[in-house]
């Protein structure tokens, strides 16, 4: 799905897709995927334009030079790449963990939904969807339960798919629930192979095509979905489906182009060319002047003295690099980027002054709010992973979404001493549960497995205190 980007284009989001069905059959299941198929488009090339542009494949690289063509440099700053690959290792440098909602929440079956996370790798399914989310705006997830005569350490499979050939349709009514799921695969022949998924069916359309299925039902293959649920979730990144870079798409482009007639000037200077005045040169003079670097010539008109000139084009490189300073400063604040002064970035960890300074307390406000987007989606991901586990998986993991919280854990080692002090603090007060001390002191990047063991090992403390310092029936201290 490769394609060149041909011209500067300017995206303003993806297009959200609504239906006015009040409910998904046979009959109009056709109808339905069919009406969202040219906002799909739209969305697809767009979404196939960013992620070119992320990769490198920017329009610099077409640029066509009239004047003096010889001298056409075409540099790719790709700051689309830095924007997307800074924000996705913020946001999720360590992997998400689940902690109990409540102390009501047994901590043991939260470890095990943690380690059934671990066993399908979800750190890297969850970076996958973040880069997603980050480079087009939104990102698609796909659940499903291990087939009978699967072996596997978790009941039920995670994927990640291409926002290019995956959309949901939502249901125009109040509330907007989700009303299809839709994934298509493209063949050795390009024939899109489309399979759609509401609560209670899945769909798959004959011969790649998108037809509406007459009333009979004939020509779409119907098949009950156990699950109960739409198993494609969205990962949007913001209300609008606006990718991290974007919004600045304008800016990138100008300052590619900077960069490109900058270099253009310095070559054009290196490259300087010769003016004759009432001088006779011809064809042998001036392959004498490229081999000895000299010529000499006579004047046409002996009344007026020769003159050879050098001339050049004076670029000024100050003015282009406030120029460029000028274009990245606003990339960084429209981006919510940490400033570079001077390159040097760096920061105190217990100067909090300076978090402020450069930015970064803007990166975390930021941070924060993608990290809204991706739980109210994954909220809806759990409630169908964990219906999984209870109902379709041999284990009694028996947990209600409501119960559960994913939690991001970013820069985890910064002021670490102030997080331990804070630690400390909390758990010395009574009015505070030692799990909520884990939790929100930042020390660890799973809090509900930090206080699992930390818990088993205080309990084992105890006990071997106990057996050293409580007499036994002799009246004698030791191991007994």
């Amino acid at each position: 799905m490769s394609s060149v980007s041909a011209i500067e284009k300017v995206t303003f989001g993806r297009k959200v897709i609504f239906s006015d069905a009040e409910e998904v059959t046979v009959n109009n299941v056709g109808k339905i995927v069919n009406d969202a198929i040219t906002a799909h488009t739209i969305n697809s090339t767009d979404i196939n334009y960013l992620y070119n542009y992320y990769k490198g494949n920017q329009p610099i690289l077409n640029r066509v030079k009239k004047v003096r063509e010889d001298i056409n440099n075409k540099i790719v700053v790709n700051h689309a790449f830095e924007i997307v690959t800074f924000k996705t290792s913020y946001l999720i440098g360590d992997p998400v963990q689940y902690v109990g909602h409540s102390e009501k929440v047994d901590s043991a079956a939260i470890s095990k939904l943690n380690d059934f996370m671990y066993s399908e790798n979800k750190a890297k399914k969850d970076e996958e969807i973040i880069e997603w989310n980050t480079i087009c705006g939104t990102a698609y997830r796909f659940v499903k339960a291990d087939e009978p005569t699967e072996v596997d350490d978790a009941p039920f499979e995670i994927f990640t798919l291409d926002p290019r050939n995956t959309f949901v349709i939502y249901s125009s009514a109040i509330g907007n629930k989700r009303l299809l799921g839709v994934n298509y695969i493209v063949d050795e022949y390009g024939v899109k192979h489309f399979t759609a998924y509401s609560d209670k069916y899945v769909f798959k359309f004959p011969d790649g095509c998108l037809v509406e299925a007459p009333s009979d039902g004939s020509g779409v293959k119907v098949t009950p979905n156990m699950l109960g649920t739409i198993p494609i979730f969205e990962y949007p990144a913001n209300n609008a489906r606006l990718g991290a870079f974007e919004i600045v798409l304008p800016l990138l482009d100008a300052i590619n182009r900077l960069e490109s007639n900058r270099l253009d000037g310095v070559e054009q200077q290196i490259q300087s060319f010769l003016k004759f005045v009432n001088c006779d040169v011809d064809t042998n003079d001036l392959d004498n002047l490229a081999e000895y670097g000299a010529i000499k010539l006579k004047s046409v008109d002996s009344s007026l003295a020769a003159d050879v000139e050098l001339v050049k084009t004076d670029f000024s490189q100050a003015d282009a690099q406030v120029s460029k300073e000028d274009l990245y400063a606003a990339v960084v604040k429209i981006c919510g980027l940490p400033t570079v002064n001077n390159g040097n970035s760096g920061i105190s960890a217990n100067n909090g002054a300076s978090i402020v300074a450069h930015g970064w307390e803007q990166v975390e406000k930021r941070a924060a709010a993608s990290e809204a987007m991706f739980k109210a989606s994954e909220n809806e991901m759990l409630k169908l992973i964990l219906h999984i586990c209870k109902y379709v998986g041999d284990n009694d993991l028996h947990l209600r979404s409501m119960d559960i919280e994913p939690k991001f854990t970013r820069r985890n080692y910064d002021d670490i001493q102030t997080k331990a002090q804070v630690l400390c603090e909390m758990l010395n007060n009574p009015h505070i549960h030692p799990k909520l001390a884990f939790e929100h002191s930042g020390m660890f990047s799973d809090p509900e497995t930090a206080y699992t063991m930390s818990e088993s090992y205080y309990a084992e403390q105890q006990e071997k205190w106990e057996i050293e310092t409580i007499p036994d029936e002799d009246g004698v201290n030791g191991t007994i």
